[in-house]
Protein backbone atom coordinates (compact mmCIF):
# COMPACT_ATOMS: atom_id res chain seq x y z
CA UNK A 1 0.00 0.00 0.00
CA UNK A 2 1.55 3.45 -0.74
CA UNK A 3 2.13 5.59 2.30
CA UNK A 4 0.81 9.49 1.59
CA UNK A 5 2.72 12.27 2.37
CA UNK A 6 0.66 15.25 2.30
CA UNK A 7 3.23 17.99 3.27
CA UNK A 8 5.35 16.43 0.30
CA UNK A 9 5.59 17.46 -3.50
CA UNK A 10 5.76 15.55 -6.54
CA UNK A 11 6.52 17.87 -9.37
CA UNK A 12 6.47 17.02 -13.04
CA UNK A 13 8.14 18.35 -15.67
CA UNK A 14 6.83 18.50 -18.92
CA UNK A 15 7.54 20.25 -22.39
CA UNK A 16 4.63 21.56 -24.71
CA UNK A 17 3.79 18.85 -27.43
CA UNK A 18 4.69 21.26 -30.53
CA UNK A 19 5.38 19.64 -33.62
CA UNK A 20 8.85 19.61 -34.49
CA UNK A 21 10.08 20.89 -31.07
CA UNK A 22 9.58 17.80 -28.76
CA UNK A 23 10.94 14.16 -29.25
CA UNK A 24 13.29 15.19 -32.25
CA UNK A 25 15.37 12.21 -31.97
CA UNK A 26 12.52 9.70 -32.79
CA UNK A 27 12.79 11.77 -36.67
CA UNK A 28 12.39 10.68 -39.54
CA UNK A 29 11.35 7.28 -37.62
CA UNK A 30 8.25 9.82 -36.93
CA UNK A 31 7.48 12.75 -38.62
CA UNK A 32 7.19 15.62 -36.97
CA UNK A 33 3.23 15.84 -35.66
CA UNK A 34 3.80 11.83 -34.64
CA UNK A 35 6.94 12.98 -31.93
CA UNK A 36 4.24 15.32 -31.33
CA UNK A 37 1.66 12.77 -30.47
CA UNK A 38 3.94 10.61 -28.87
CA UNK A 39 4.65 13.47 -25.95
CA UNK A 40 1.23 14.28 -25.55
CA UNK A 41 0.69 10.39 -24.42
CA UNK A 42 3.99 10.11 -22.51
CA UNK A 43 3.18 13.73 -20.35
CA UNK A 44 -0.22 12.76 -20.18
CA UNK A 45 0.58 8.80 -19.35
CA UNK A 46 3.02 10.06 -16.39
CA UNK A 47 0.58 12.97 -15.11
CA UNK A 48 -2.55 10.33 -14.78
CA UNK A 49 0.16 7.63 -13.01
CA UNK A 50 1.23 10.41 -10.65
CA UNK A 51 -2.29 11.31 -9.65
CA UNK A 52 -3.70 7.59 -9.16
CA UNK A 53 -0.53 7.20 -7.17
CA UNK A 54 -2.16 9.23 -4.42
CA UNK A 55 1.62 9.99 -3.10
CA UNK A 56 1.58 13.42 -2.20
CA UNK A 57 0.14 16.34 -4.32
CA UNK A 58 1.27 16.91 -7.59
CA UNK A 59 2.12 20.01 -9.87
CA UNK A 60 2.93 20.71 -13.27
CA UNK A 61 5.99 22.25 -14.24
CA UNK A 62 6.49 23.23 -17.90
CA UNK A 63 8.17 24.82 -20.78
CA UNK A 64 7.42 25.73 -24.54
CA UNK A 65 3.81 27.43 -25.72
CA UNK A 66 0.82 25.25 -25.09
CA UNK A 67 -1.35 26.84 -27.83
CA UNK A 68 -3.83 23.61 -27.44
CA UNK A 69 -4.35 23.96 -23.89
CA UNK A 70 -2.88 20.40 -23.28
CA UNK A 71 -1.76 21.47 -20.18
CA UNK A 72 -4.91 22.79 -18.76
CA UNK A 73 -7.10 20.80 -20.25
CA UNK A 74 -4.43 17.59 -17.71
CA UNK A 75 -5.37 19.66 -14.89
CA UNK A 76 -9.01 20.20 -15.80
CA UNK A 77 -9.71 16.17 -16.33
CA UNK A 78 -8.43 15.32 -12.57
CA UNK A 79 -10.26 18.10 -11.03
CA UNK A 80 -6.88 20.54 -10.33
CA UNK A 81 -6.76 24.44 -10.27
CA UNK A 82 -4.49 26.28 -13.15
CA UNK A 83 -2.25 27.13 -10.21
CA UNK A 84 -1.07 23.50 -10.65
CA UNK A 85 1.09 24.62 -13.65
CA UNK A 86 4.12 26.58 -13.28
CA UNK A 87 6.43 28.16 -16.28
CA UNK A 88 9.68 26.73 -15.91
CA UNK A 89 12.22 29.38 -15.65
CA UNK A 90 15.90 29.29 -16.41
CA UNK A 91 18.86 29.40 -19.12
CA UNK A 92 19.19 25.56 -19.00
CA UNK A 93 18.16 22.37 -17.64
CA UNK A 94 19.81 22.67 -14.50
CA UNK A 95 19.05 26.31 -13.73
CA UNK A 96 15.47 25.07 -14.36
CA UNK A 97 15.41 22.10 -12.03
CA UNK A 98 17.15 24.15 -9.07
CA UNK A 99 14.79 27.00 -9.44
CA UNK A 100 12.07 24.76 -9.54
CA UNK A 101 13.30 22.76 -6.39
CA UNK A 102 14.28 26.38 -4.68
CA UNK A 103 10.93 27.62 -4.73
CA UNK A 104 8.56 24.37 -3.61
CA UNK A 105 11.17 23.30 -0.90
CA UNK A 106 10.27 26.68 0.68
CA UNK A 107 6.31 25.33 1.12
CA UNK A 108 6.92 21.70 0.61
CA UNK A 109 9.01 18.98 2.09
CA UNK A 110 10.37 16.84 0.48
CA UNK A 111 10.21 17.72 -3.29
CA UNK A 112 10.38 14.88 -5.83
CA UNK A 113 10.87 15.87 -9.10
CA UNK A 114 10.26 13.44 -12.47
CA UNK A 115 10.27 13.95 -16.42
CA UNK A 116 7.64 12.81 -18.96
CA UNK A 117 9.97 10.93 -20.73
CA UNK A 118 9.62 7.77 -18.26
CA UNK A 119 5.99 5.93 -18.60
CA UNK A 120 7.34 3.07 -15.94
CA UNK A 121 6.98 5.04 -13.14
CA UNK A 122 4.72 2.77 -10.27
CA UNK A 123 3.04 4.46 -6.62
CA UNK A 124 5.36 2.03 -4.77
CA UNK A 125 8.40 3.05 -6.38
CA UNK A 126 7.37 6.89 -5.80
CA UNK A 127 6.37 6.49 -2.34
CA UNK A 128 9.39 4.71 -1.59
CA UNK A 129 11.62 7.85 -2.77
CA UNK A 130 9.80 9.97 -0.87
CA UNK A 131 9.79 7.38 2.42
CA UNK A 132 13.78 7.48 1.93
CA UNK A 133 13.73 11.12 2.51
CA UNK A 134 11.02 11.30 4.63
CA UNK A 135 12.28 7.92 7.58
CA UNK A 136 15.25 7.34 6.14
CA UNK A 137 17.01 10.31 6.20
CA UNK A 138 18.52 10.83 3.02
CA UNK A 139 19.34 14.22 1.62
CA UNK A 140 18.51 12.62 -2.16
CA UNK A 141 17.19 10.19 -3.81
CA UNK A 142 17.82 9.49 -7.59
CA UNK A 143 15.97 7.37 -10.09
CA UNK A 144 18.62 6.26 -12.71
CA UNK A 145 17.44 5.69 -16.30
CA UNK A 146 18.70 2.93 -17.84
CA UNK A 147 20.80 4.96 -20.92
CA UNK A 148 22.98 6.97 -18.25
CA UNK A 149 20.49 9.53 -16.93
CA UNK A 150 18.10 9.87 -14.34
CA UNK A 151 14.18 10.19 -14.68
CA UNK A 152 13.79 11.08 -10.76
CA UNK A 153 15.63 13.31 -8.37
CA UNK A 154 13.94 13.74 -5.19
CA UNK A 155 15.73 16.45 -2.28
CA UNK A 156 15.35 17.79 1.38
CA UNK A 157 16.90 20.98 0.48
CA UNK A 158 17.81 23.03 -2.82
CA UNK A 159 21.62 23.53 -3.64
CA UNK A 160 22.71 24.67 -7.27
CA UNK A 161 25.71 22.24 -7.05
CA UNK A 162 23.69 19.48 -7.47
CA UNK A 163 23.18 20.75 -11.51
CA UNK A 164 26.13 22.59 -12.11
CA UNK A 165 27.85 21.68 -14.95
CA UNK A 166 26.21 18.73 -16.00
CA UNK A 167 26.42 17.34 -19.54
CA UNK A 168 22.56 17.24 -20.04
CA UNK A 169 21.27 14.73 -22.62
CA UNK A 170 24.09 12.64 -22.62
CA UNK A 171 25.18 9.56 -21.07
CA UNK A 172 27.22 11.00 -18.25
CA UNK A 173 24.50 12.88 -16.60
CA UNK A 174 24.34 10.14 -13.38
CA UNK A 175 27.98 10.34 -13.38
CA UNK A 176 28.44 14.01 -13.21
CA UNK A 177 25.49 14.00 -10.54
CA UNK A 178 26.86 11.18 -8.17
CA UNK A 179 29.87 13.24 -7.71
CA UNK A 180 27.96 16.77 -7.21
CA UNK A 181 26.17 14.70 -4.41
CA UNK A 182 29.58 13.76 -2.95
CA UNK A 183 30.85 17.54 -3.51
CA UNK A 184 28.22 18.34 -1.36
CA UNK A 185 28.34 15.42 1.50
CA UNK A 186 24.95 14.55 1.26
CA UNK A 187 23.85 10.88 1.91
CA UNK A 188 21.38 9.81 -0.84
CA UNK A 189 19.87 7.11 -1.96
CA UNK A 190 19.27 5.47 -5.60
CA UNK A 191 16.27 3.50 -6.59
CA UNK A 192 15.63 0.75 -9.58
CA UNK A 193 17.20 1.84 -12.94
CA UNK A 194 14.07 2.06 -15.46
CA UNK A 195 13.58 3.04 -18.85
CA UNK A 196 13.09 6.08 -20.94
CA UNK A 197 11.44 6.72 -23.96
CA UNK A 198 14.33 9.09 -26.37
CA UNK A 199 15.10 6.71 -29.67
CA UNK A 200 12.97 5.03 -31.95
CA UNK A 201 14.53 1.61 -30.65
CA UNK A 202 12.92 2.30 -27.20
CA UNK A 203 9.43 2.64 -28.88
CA UNK A 204 8.89 -1.46 -28.30
CA UNK A 205 9.17 -0.51 -24.57
CA UNK A 206 5.87 0.68 -25.19
CA UNK A 207 4.24 -1.94 -25.94
CA UNK A 208 1.34 -3.54 -23.31
CA UNK A 209 1.57 0.12 -21.60
CA UNK A 210 -1.49 1.52 -23.29
CA UNK A 211 0.86 4.66 -23.54
CA UNK A 212 0.67 4.69 -27.88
Amino acid sequence: MNKLYPKALIIQFAKAPAAGEVKTRMQPHLDPEQSAQLQRHLVSHTFHTLMDARVAPVELWVVGKDAEGFFTGLCDSRGLSSTAIVNQQGADLGERMHHAFEETLARSSPVILVGSDCPFFTGAYLSKAIELLVEGGQDAVLGPAEDGGYVMIGLRGPNPLAFRNIDWGTDQVLVQTRERLTQLGWCWREMPALADIDEPEDLVKLKGLGVI
